[in-house]
């Protein structure tokens, strides 16, 4: 018997080491873990207002120290203005100012923890689901964070999955997951495997709630 209970003991000991499996990417409910790294694969050029176009005059004369809108949809960088309302877009969010020119220069962000939040719409039905992502690097600390955004119904509950945060930013970043939450790193890449820079993780903001 007592060899009997020590079997049983080693099987669950055992069990509860082994790895978990890879992360499902089509799961709204699969976090982003920290520590996982955003590859910019290309640098980023960053116009600053033109101040003498009249469209952008309202915008200078209320904020002239604007950050810069910097938008991905479908792969694309695209206006503020221009993006599609109902599908999923990322945002970078940056410390920087729009009346000047910036580049962003291809570097490689390690992800903080992810928080979540919903910002239901006055008046509307709309209910943008909101994931906020904290970014860091060494040699570029004014840019922040990815904050990515689709709208839900109003029964529905589920945030982005990291599938559809892929979609939106393209081949302008590759994703790597965090080999230390699940047993091995993932590139966006087919095939391409890779370890994750360790640490660079940070608190969510603390006026973003958790709506899982």
């Amino acid at each position: 018997m007592p060899r009997l209970c020590l079997s049983v003991l080693l099987a669950g000991l055992l069990s509860g080491c082994q790895a978990p499996g890879p992360i499902d990417e089509d799961n709204p409910q699969a976090e982003i873990p920290p520590g996982s790294v955003f590859v910019l694969e290309q640098n980023l050029e960053i116009p600053a207002y033109d101040k003498k176009s009249l469209v952008n005059l309202p915008r200078i004369l209320k904020n002239p120290d604007a950050r810069p809108d910097i938008v991905f949809q479908h792969g694309e960088v695209v206006e503020r203005s221009d993006y599609a309302r109902r599908e999923t877009m990322c945002e970078l969010e940056t410390q920087l100012r729009r009346s000047e020119a910036n580049t962003i220069k291809s570097d490689r962000f390690v992800a903080g923890r992810s928080s979540f939040k919903i910002v239901p719409a006055p008046g509307s039905d709309d209910r943008p689901y909101l994931t906020r992502i904290p970014l860091t690097s060494e040699d570029q600390p004014a840019i922040t964070a990815l904050v990515c955004k689709n709208y839900g119904s109003p029964v529905s509950t589920d945030h982005l999955t990291i599938r559809e945060i892929r979609e939106a930013l393209g081949e302008f970043f590759t994703l790597k997951l965090s080999s230390a939450v699940h047993g091995g790193t993932e590139d966006a890449e087919a095939g391409g495997t890779e370890d994750a820079e360790a640490g660079g993780t940070e608190d969510a903001e603390a006026d973003l709630t958790d709506s899982r």
